[in-house]
């Protein structure tokens, strides 16, 4: 996968979208594995394969996730709406966010989905609206607090796919 203007890191992140843990996980796997088989040791073995199993499954489970996540929502340009206040805040005002997402019908088991939101206000701190989406359809209510002043705005709403292990 190659973009214009990415980098080497980036290309490697999204081929390999692992946390520290799962790196961690999978370099685990892999030291049982091959202990199990240097020392011919089947509990080793059976550790380091099932180990291995899993952190395949979640690698492949992320792409898998995304490439029917990717074509759900271009089928349908209408499977989320999200309703922000038009109305400037003022500090410790709470705002309401309302949000409507469709997820896919077939999503892989072990996996959960979260919605994130980054409201932000010229050069302030900036605040992060999340949920986490249960079931096909969504409807949430989120409440935000301002606390500066102002108009927020956003640029960016991301749907996180992450497998349960983290």
């Amino acid at each position: 996968m190659s973009f214009p203007g990415s980098t080497t890191k980036k290309q490697l992140q999204d081929f390999l979208p692992l946390t520290w843990r799962g790196t961690l996980f999978l370099f685990l796997s892999c030291a049982f594995l091959i202990t199990g088989i240097l020392r011919i040791d089947l509990a080793l073995l059976l550790w380091g394969g099932a180990f291995l199993l899993i952190s395949v499954y979640t690698l492949l489970g992320n792409h898998l996730t995304r490439v029917i996540a990717r074509n759900h929502f271009k089928k349908r340009p209408g499977a989320y709406d999200i309703f922000l206040p038009v109305k400037g805040l003022f500090p410790g005002t709470v705002a309401r966010a309302d949000i409507r997402i469709e997820l896919p019908a077939f999503l892989l088991p072990g996996f959960v989905v979260y919605f994130s939101y980054i409201l932000t206000w010229r050069n302030h701190r900036s605040i992060r609206v999340e949920c986490r989406l249960t079931g096909r359809k969504n409807s949430r209510v989120i409440e935000i607090l301002a606390e500066k002043r102002g108009d927020y705005h956003s640029d960016i709403a991301l749907l996180i796919y992450r497998d349960v292990l983290g």
